[in-house]
């Protein structure tokens, strides 16, 4: 899953979003949206939303990113 939303963010933040970014970030609560300056606090920012799951929730989400359960 970082590495998932952590290329998405990268690529948001450089400019050259893919149609797979945006589907990824759509998955992103809106205050873990907001872009940041360096990719030490992209990382940063990433990783704090990643910890914040539970166990059932980051599974879930691993499932829907992985093509492994529908949306």
């Amino acid at each position: 899953m970082l590495d998932k939303f952590i290329t998405a963010v990268n690529h948001k933040y450089e400019g050259n979003m893919s149609n797979y970014d945006k589907l990824i970030l759509q998955m992103l609560p809106e205050k873990f949206q907001h872009e940041k300056e360096t990719l030490y606090e992209r990382l940063l920012h990433i990783c704090h939303y990643v910890s914040l799951l539970t166990d059932g929730n980051a599974l879930e989400l691993f499932e829907t990113i992985n093509g492994r359960k529908k949306v």
